[in-house]
């Protein structure tokens, strides 16, 4: 037996509602650090037009807004739902922002560099809707115990690049 098959043997069993609530406080905390990047980025954006600013002021609300609703157990099952649902709006546009670019502002149809601090961000939210459905699917333990390792390295680095100074540019 592989030391990952022995280690998974030893915790794929039931969380417990301690491993339910750390996984859901962590999903918590990476959705902040999101909204905070997205925060952070509004004045770069708004400078290239309304409908960019606003989509940065939009995003950053919904993150920190969603963690409030988890964090605070409002509605769980159903602010899970909407946890993947944005999360993955919110991808969807960086993918086309860095592809094809989106149709809206004065670079238009223009793709965009991909940078760290967004790269980090749009992980935040693979890890947040991945995170949110497996607690939907009442996944076993040893699947919480990865997101939960994830989210804390994710959360780490996307603070760091944000406070030291990755930066976010425009290619």
């Amino acid at each position: 037996m592989s030391f990952l098959a022995a280690a998974r043997a030893r915790v794929a069993g039931t969380p417990t509602e301690v491993e339910l609530h750390e996984t859901a406080l962590l999903l918590g905390v990476v959705s902040i650090t999101a909204g905070l990047v997205h925060a952070v980025v509004v004045p770069d954006h708004a400078g290239e037009g309304l409908a960019h600013g606003a989509f940065f002021v939009a995003a950053a609300a919904f993150q920190l807004g969603w963690a409030a609703a988890l964090l605070g157990r409002v509605a769980v099952r159903a602010t899970l739902r909407v946890g993947i649902a944005g999360n993955l709006a919110i991808v969807a546009v960086w993918a086309l922002s860095r592809t094809v670019g989106v149709p809206v502002g004065p670079d238009a149809w223009t793709p965009e560099a991909v940078g760290a601090l967004d790269l980090l961000a749009t992980y935040d939210e693979l890890l947040l809707a991945a995170g949110s459905a497996l607690l939907l699917a009442g996944t076993d333990a040893w699947r919480l115990k990865v997101v939960r390792g994830m989210a804390l390295v994710l959360a780490v680095a996307t603070l760091t690049a944000l406070f030291g100074g990755a930066g976010h540019h425009h290619g």
